[in-house]
């Protein structure tokens, strides 16, 4: 846990390289220090049917929707989500000097209680770190 969502509009797909963002993204959430690297699920979500500001096709957007269990203080979630939103603002600076783009981001606390996770990806992750240091 946290789940990232990066949404994004179908005209930006020929404007940035897709598996560079979700990276940027990832390891971002995993510079933030409050996430466990072995954790973070980063997936995107690309939108072929919007309308954005005037309706001008050449109009784009990536919106990042961040989804975490609760117990962190507000300032701790602050930091965490302006440290992202600082990394995804500069990969996307290219783009957005050059066209029409809404960069947008956000933090969500999931309810515990309709909350339900099932992984057995950081035993994995450790078997793999462990083989490797065996190299």
């Amino acid at each position: 846990m946290p789940h990232i969502v990066i949404e994004y509009s179908k005209n930006v797909t020929g404007l940035i390289k897709l598996t560079d963002l979700v990276k940027c993204v990832h390891e971002a959430a995993a510079a933030t220090g409050e996430f466990p690297p072995a954790q973070i699920l980063t997936r995107t979500a690309e939108r072929t049917c919007y309308r954005l500001a005037d309706g001008d096709a050449s109009n784009g957007f990536v919106r990042v929707v961040i989804r975490i269990r609760t117990g962190r203080t507000m300032e701790t979630k602050r930091k965490a989500a302006e440290k992202m939103f600082g990394a995804l603002c500069d990969f996307l600076a290219p783009v957005a000097n050059s066209s029409p783009l809404a960069i947008s981001f956000e933090l969500q606390e999931l309810t515990p209680e309709l909350s339900f996770s099932k992984t057995n990806l950081p035993d994995y992750v450790k078997a793999r770190a462990a083989k490797a240091g065996q190299s």
